[in-house]
């Protein structure tokens, strides 16, 4: 799962531009990295993207999606490990 914030998440290390990574990656075994990139995709791929609604759970590609006010769960289904993302604060669980 990878989630992508600009201008970058603030805990994220500092790329030699001074800017923070912008990518926050968790694997279904729980392995966490950051990076720095941009996701993007083909205009056909960006117009069936899944608008996050709170309160509301996804499944999406083995993947429990829990969004809320204070942040975004993502959950491995088969694992359960994953990764909370918000504006303030990342971790991997």
């Amino acid at each position: 799962m990878v989630c992508e914030y600009n201008p970058g998440f603030p805990q994220a290390p500092a790329g030699s531009s001074g800017i923070h990574w912008n990518l926050a990656v968790v694997r279904g075994s729980g392995a966490f990295n950051w990076d720095i990139g941009n996701i993007g995709g083909s205009a056909e791929a960006l117009a069936s993207d899944i608008v996050l609604e709170y309160g509301k759970t996804y499944r999406v590609n083995g993947w429990t999606i829990n969004p809320s006010f204070n942040g975004t769960r993502f959950t491995h289904t088969a694992s359960g490990r994953g990764m909370f993302v918000s504006v303030d604060n990342v971790y991997s669980f």
